[in-house]
């Protein structure tokens, strides 16, 4: 018992603490310098159809506002990074025979330089991961 509590006070003496914490910190994901702007998107939806439209991505606070046009419909969400991966809910109404039925989905997109790719889905949906990527088209003005 004595060992070990010697080990533990050369331990932090030596100041073992600040290199484990430094170690820490450098294992911990890099911030990117900034998300925000306009996207041209692409994809599959849940019935292999290929999609495309544009993604506006703007800061609320700590948070972004995500939006996505297609033609036709819009879809809005709430996104929240950390490091360098975006993760948004959103939701949208949707017509069905029976008239309108609400749908929410996630997106969880990692950044690597100016693009985007990642996973999507939805409930009620498939079940299935989708692909989306983002190609970035300008800043936001």
């Amino acid at each position: 018992m004595h060992e070990l509590l010697g080990i533990m006070v050369a331990f932090l003496l030596a100041g073992g603490m600040d290199r484990e914490k430094q170690k820490t910190d450098q294992l911990a994901p890099q911030p990117i310098k900034t998300i925000t702007g306009y996207y041209a998107t692409s994809g599959k939806d849940d019935r292999d159809k290929e999609y495309g439209g544009f993604v506006k991505v703007s800061p609320v606070g700590k948070f972004y506002r995500v939006e996505w046009a297609f033609t036709g419909q819009q879809i809005i969400g709430c996104g929240i990074l950390e490091g360098d991966v975006l993760s948004v809910g959103w939701h949208m109404v949707v017509q069905v025979p029976q008239g309108e039925a609400t749908m929410s989905g996630i997106h969880r997109m990692q950044f690597s330089g100016d693009n985007a790719s990642g996973v999507w889905g939805t409930m009620p949906g498939s079940g299935n991961k989708l692909v989306e990527k983002w190609e970035f088209v300008r800043p936001l003005k």
